[in-house]
């Protein structure tokens, strides 16, 4: 089966009848939504998308509910979360299931965060100028607010 990087685990043992999410698009909505929030029961609480899965299905979640341990030093990859990110910002910031300490910890790591090259602090190990880094770090910015 595929291997998720981030945990390092065997992915199509997550979804119903051991077919990967991204092999079977025919699925309903519905049971895709069912087997990503069952994915994330369980696992890293951490994991940006599965926080805000667990937001959009009204969940409230723990704290801390992000792993922003990348954005300080300016991690490679750390621009993955964006989207999810900026889904909490734009969608649940004013959401009491959010809690008012995930909502400033994201918006510290966000507002200090470099968004560009010719930005002060340096680039760190991030890349940035590839182009599925540079669409990441454009709409990341664009939406929420860097």
């Amino acid at each position: 089966g595929a291997t998720n990087g981030r945990y390092g685990e065997d992915v199509d043992s997550y979804v119903p009848g051991g077919v990967a999410l991204w092999e079977n698009a025919s699925m309903p909505y519905e049971q895709r939504a069912s087997a990503v929030l069952d994915m994330c029961r369980g696992r890293d609480t951490t994991y940006s998308y599965c926080s805000a899965a667990r937001l959009r299905v009204g969940e409230a979640l723990p704290y801390p509910a992000f792993d922003l341990s990348k954005f300080a030093p300016r991690r490679d990859t750390v621009d993955f979360d964006f989207p999810a990110l900026s889904y909490v910002l734009v969608r649940h910031r004013d959401d009491p299931l959010l809690g008012v300490d995930n909502l400033r910890d994201v918006l510290e790591a966000v507002t200090k965060f470099m968004w560009w090259l010719d930005e002060p602090g340096g680039v760190g190990d991030m890349q940035m100028l590839s182009e599925n880094h540079q669409i990441l770090f454009g709409t990341g910015a664009f939406l929420i607010g860097g």
